[in-house]
């Protein structure tokens, strides 16, 4: 920048040489008017000012050099007329004008360095830190690969992209994806299983209430037994034992509890392991006797009769002979014989209270001790009467195990004197479909039922279906029967009246005969 000073000696310096240039004629030296004598003073002035003039152009701008030299070749001019003109020489002060452009230097190095320094350091810091990371986020770990829009995924374990990208495991029924290795496969939820082992329809086992999977794959429940909350149970009266449900109240292998075993020819009755008793007989400490006649048990177990006396329907009377006929009536209606058959007689005749099996004790209204077909003096049409009331005293209705003992191997064929539409039963029932039940018969429990018509059941008060004998009439037996060989038939369809039943699996407790005809029972000696 140009001082003050300097500025208004050049401004100075061009207003003389406008002036004295403006006043010259053509042709005439701008030194003309020293020439009177006052040249060397005008000189020595002018020097001193073209000094002044130059050194203050130099310093304030660099091309002011060119303007000094015309105002220094103006000059030379003057060199004709006045040897001063080597004053001149000032012109030298261009030199150092020159020099102190090196001021340039300082500013340009003030300014480039203030500015790269400052600019190169903040963007350099900014956008390095920027793109570095986004780029390193980008690429996915070891392991993994990119899948679009869901990014970084390990395709060995992603039920989305197993083995590959958008390869999604399927989901079958009640069951939980997977994916291991990058092979789909499946997890069944709780509660469920696949065991039938077909992926296609997933978990369909209900583990909880499935009877073939209780609880877990093939664990089948027993027959008759449930499955509830994974566990196998038995219907309500019986117990598992060994994967199977039985009452332990009346199996011989589990009597009173699981591998509690009946020996010998014992049975298990209400828990408890007992000798077998047949129907009509009762456990007294070790035997099994018929209390309605035995001498020593008369009525109830431990009744002994005196030794004049005998057990008649449970009752100690006087001894009294011995009927041969063995029918209450005095007549036997078949097996007549009494020489061949002197043990076993078929006893034609009604009674009123219902049921031949089990035994009926008899009745004590003193009529019915002459009840029959022959009576004059039985009530009409047994009333009041049992079945039992047909037997004479010391004789009884015969039951499976005394046939071919009276009869030998023949049994009810030992006789053809049966009456014609006759049907003579005994003490024996069954299973149900003509199938009878005997002493001599192994099976017990729960598969021997009325209804179920079950083979090789043991005799039991509880199988009350049908009713057997001997006769003319009546179906036949599905089995052998111990040497019987008729059968009342379905709720005694096969028998003509006066026989009547009132149940169709409980004939043998609710039969009753109204009248005389068409037989009776099988009376046998005691």
């Amino acid at each position: 920048m140009k001082s003050p000073a300097k500025t208004q000696s050049i401004l100075l310096v061009g207003a003389l040489l406008a002036g004295q240039l403006s006043g010259c004629a053509i042709g005439q030296s701008v030194l003309a008017p020293l020439a009177d004598g006052g040249d060397a003073a005008a000189d020595s002035r002018m020097d001193v000012g073209a000094t002044d003039m130059g050194v203050s152009e130099d310093t304030g701008v660099d091309t002011g050099v060119t303007q000094d030299t015309g105002v220094d070749t103006g000059v030379t001019e003057d060199t004709g007329g006045d040897s001063g003109v080597t004053e001149d020489t000032g012109v030298v002060v261009d030199t150092g004008v020159d020099t102190g452009v090196v001021v340039d230097t300082g500013v340009d190095t003030g300014v480039d360095t203030g500015v790269d320094t400052g600019v190169d350091t903040g963007v350099d810091t900014g956008v390095d830190t920027g793109v570095d990371t986004g780029v390193d986020t980008g690429v996915c770990p070891a392991g993994q690969v990119r899948c679009g829009a869901a990014g970084c995924v390990n395709t060995s374990t992603s039920v989305a992209h197993c083995g590959s990208c958008n390869t999604a495991c399927p989901t079958p029924p009640n069951a939980t994806p997977t994916c291991a290795v990058g092979v789909c496969g499946f997890t069944c939820n709780t509660g469920f299983g696949n065991c039938d082992g077909n992926a296609a329809n997933g978990c369909e086992a209900v583990l909880a209430s499935d009877r073939s999977h209780c609880g877990r794959c093939a664990n089948a429940c027993a027959a008759g037994a449930t499955c509830r909350a994974g566990m196998c149970e038995c219907p309500l009266g019986t117990t598992m034992c060994a994967g199977t449900c039985v009452d332990i109240t009346s199996n011989t292998n589990n009597c009173g509890a699981c591998g509690t075993r009946c020996t010998g020819t014992d049975v298990c009755a209400g828990g408890v392991c007992r000798p077998i008793c047949a129907s009509g007989f009762t456990l007294c400490g070790t035997q099994c006797v018929r209390l309605g006649d035995d001498v020593n048990n008369c009525g109830v177990c431990g009744r002994r009769c005196a030794s004049s006396e005998t057990c008649s329907a449970g009752v100690c009377t006087p001894v009294m002979s011995i009927d041969p006929i063995g029918c209450a009536d005095g007549r036997r209606d078949a097996f007549t014989n009494t020489a061949t058959f002197p043990n076993i007689a078929a006893c034609a005749g009604p009674w009123g209270l219902p049921g031949i099996f089990p035994a009926i004790p008899r009745a004590a209204l003193p009529a019915c001790a002459t009840l029959g077909d022959d009576s004059m003096t039985a009530p009409a049409n047994g009333a009041g009467c049992a079945s039992s009331n047909l037997c004479a005293p010391g004789w009884r209705i015969c039951n499976g195990g005394d046939i071919t003992t009276r009869t030998g191997p023949m049994a009810c064929g030992a006789t053809a004197d049966y009456p014609a539409g006759t049907f003579f039963a005994a003490s024996v029932s069954g299973t149900g479909c003509n199938r009878c039940a005997l002493r001599s018969n192994t099976v017990t429990g729960a598969a021997c039922t009325s209804s179920n018509c079950a083979a090789d059941c043991r005799e039991s008060g509880d199988l009350n279906n049908d009713f057997f004998g001997c006769g003319v009439i009546g179906t036949g037996v599905t089995a052998p029967c111990d040497g019987l060989n008729r059968s009342s038939g379905d709720n005694c369809t096969a028998l003509t009246a006066p026989w009547v039943c009132g149940g169709s699996v409980s004939e043998s407790r609710t039969v009753t005969k109204t009248g005389s005809a068409a037989g009776g029972v099988l009376c046998c000696r005691d």
